[in-house]
């Protein structure tokens, strides 16, 4: 009918009129551009570096051995496995003795060192919770690290993003433990006779009750933090990569860049910091070679 015409007409004018104002107007493609305000751009993806790494000495430690161990002795003709020893935390050259003997100095300062309790384990929240009461801010700091051995310790090792997904992945589904009820309900749970045991306050033996009541007294105005320890990434392979587009192992640390940045953005977006201890070791000769742990 006329009525509907005419009906159908005004609606289009008025169409008209709303997309002149170039402020209410924004048109999607399928092409990637949109229109919006007037002016017509792409979204396109910028690439960010990574740059949260705490380069560490670890001359003397063994870069692919995460915990302390022990030789089992196995059938004849068999090779011998090694076996996790939690009694021997601290006392080799494991990554695991090296968070107890300098963290939270990244110069290997043993002195001080707050509160640090080990949690491996099949459900562990972290390896190690450390809590300083002391922190860089005025007010106590809790920490989460993670541990994983590097594939080798050649010198000249390449990029490896693999090596970090798995750790990566253990530190962003365990960030709810930032919250410090959550963490003292499971600080306790599921964990054998000898690794509840491992707990110290300046590095001298405490028990874990000690660190729970000191754990509840802090409040809910204290710095969460998330680390983890993780050498395989070599300072000067790193900086050899950042600096040449062309470098064999350039395209490998943006993918790495790309998982460390969301990880970040996971702890921030829960109010924590987010960094990774990497080896900083100076390039000399190889230390040894890759060996094969069975726990």
């Amino acid at each position: 009918s006329n009525k509907t015409k005419n009906k159908g007409g005004e609606d289009f004018a008025r169409l008209l009129e709303l997309c002149r104002r170039r402020d209410w107007l924004k048109v999607r493609y399928d092409s990637g551009h949109t229109l919006s305000d007037g002016a017509i751009f792409k979204v396109r993806h910028r690439h960010f570096p990574f740059q949260d790494f705490d380069w560490v000495d670890l001359k003397g430690f063994e870069l692919w051995e995460e915990k302390p161990y022990r030789l089992e002795k196995a059938g004849k003709g068999k090779t011998q496995k090694k076996i996790f020893f939690p009694d021997e935390v601290g006392k080799q050259k494991s990554l695991f003795c090296w968070v107890q003997r300098f963290w939270p100095s990244l110069k290997q300062d043993s002195s001080g060192g707050g509160w640090l309790a080990c949690n491996d384990g099949s459900m562990e929240i972290a390896d190690f919770i450390h809590l300083d009461l002391n922190g860089s801010a005025g007010r106590p700091a809790l920490t989460l690290i993670h541990v994983k051995g590097a594939g080798s310790d050649q010198a000249n090792r390449g990029i490896s993003v693999s090596n970090y997904e798995v750790v990566t992945g253990q530190a962003v589904k365990n960030l709810r433990h930032l919250d410090r009820l959550i963490l003292e309900e499971g600080l306790d749970k599921g964990l054998g006779a000898k690794i509840r045991k491992l707990v110290w306050r300046d590095r001298a033996a405490s028990t874990r009750a000690e660190m729970l009541d000191v754990l509840s007294g802090i409040g809910t105005n204290y710095d969460r933090r998330v680390v983890i320890l993780q050498p395989h990434l070599t300072r000067d392979r790193y900086e050899a990569a950042r600096a040449n587009p062309k470098d064999k192992d350039f395209a490998r640390l943006q993918q790495l860049d790309t998982l460390l940045l969301s990880a970040r953005a996971s702890c921030n977006a829960l109010g924590a910091s987010f960094r990774v201890v990497a080896d900083g070791t100076a390039a000399g000769p190889q230390r040894g070679q890759k060996r094969t742990v069975t726990v």
